[in-house]
């Protein structure tokens, strides 16, 4: 019976490791690699600079030839099982791969986008009419997906040159102090809590992981309610599940990281099926992310330093890796 390699998720972490697995595991007749995923595109988060002018999808099949693709979204897993249940079938799997970044699949970036634009509108015309109206537009989550998508409507709103005055782009506020300067300098107002603000024109939701962790039967817990994971990153007592969590995959989103994370979990699966002396597990990725802001740029990886010349060296690095994958 032929083993099956079940990967969920929709960053471009998920992408890189079925593009790794699709080169050499998925080509052998033993196994089967499924990809199981809401989306047909994928959009990379560092590029996410703008959301009446969002960055083209990536088309996450153009680049798999072995790979089985299942766009669905998960009702649920069990882990005692090892099976994942979709709205119309059942996969068992002998290796689970979750990866739980949190993102905005493509009909929410549109339905964003168009909210968005709808309000850039009214305020311009409003400004026609020399009838001033404010706005203020609630970014709620603190990831950093969601700092980027304030960052990409304050971009716009100077592209579309609309008062500062007139429309307020408000974010929890984060706990480190470098980043909150940061935001704060690229025009973000900061609130402790977004829960309370029922005076916002328009609230944006928090981008979610693919699995909710409801719907995981049997799933081992932390004392904060995440996934229990093991230094080689398998779920607790489940040493065929490789868990990817939401805390950590929250704060990453440099694609040259996940593509070298992509290729150790590559390394480890085929060490496996050679029997080779190839690495048993992974490391866990320190954050890594780089927020592009209209005004500028902020970097967050250990051990390079928080300055200009760095910020945009990665940043056309990320640019040009980027590039190469389309």
């Amino acid at each position: 019976m032929r083993k099956k390699i079940v990967i969920v998720g929709e960053s471009p972490l998920s992408l890189f490791i079925a593009q790794a697995l699709d080169r050499w595991v998925a080509r052998q007749v033993e196994y089967q690699v499924v990809w199981v995923k809401r989306d047909q595109t994928l959009t990379a988060p560092s590029q996410f600079k703008s959301l009446t002018f969002p960055p083209k999808g990536i088309i996450a099949a153009s680049s798999l030839d072995h790979v089985q693709l299942a766009n669905s979204a998960v009702v649920g897993v069990n882990l005692a099982a090892e099976h994942i249940v979709l709205p119309k079938q059942v996969i068992g799997y002998d290796l689970l791969i979750v990866d739980q970044t949190p993102v905005y699949c493509s009909t929410e970036l549109g339905q964003m986008a168009t909210a968005v634009g709808s309000l850039f509108s009214a305020i311009q015309a409003a400004r026609n009419l020399r009838q001033p109206k404010t706005a203020t537009v609630a970014v709620s989550g603190q990831s950093v997906l969601s700092y980027q998508l304030a960052l990409a409507i304050l971009h716009d709103r100077r592209r579309f040159k609309i008062d500062p005055r007139s429309l307020v782009v408000q974010v929890e506020r984060p706990a480190d102090k470098a980043l909150n300067s940061y935001l704060a300098t690229q025009g973000c107002v900061m609130k402790s809590t977004l829960a309370g603000e029922l005076g916002a024109t328009l609230r944006l939701a928090p981008a979610k992981p693919p699995l909710a962790k409801a719907k995981v039967r049997g799933l081992p817990t932390d004392k904060n309610g995440e996934g229990r994971v093991t230094r080689q990153l398998n779920l607790r007592s489940h040493d065929n599940v490789w868990w990817f969590g939401e805390t950590t995959r929250s704060w990453q989103n440099l694609g040259r990281f996940d593509h070298r994370l992509a290729a150790q979990v590559d390394a480890v699966i085929r060490g496996s099926i050679e029997l080779t002396d190839a690495p048993k597990a992974i490391e866990a990725a320190a954050p890594a992310f780089l927020l592009t802001g209209p005004t500028g740029m902020y970097l967050e990886h250990e051990p390079l330093a928080n300055r200009f010349a760095t910020q945009h060296a990665v940043r056309l690095l990320e640019q040009r890796f980027w590039q190469s994958k389309k």
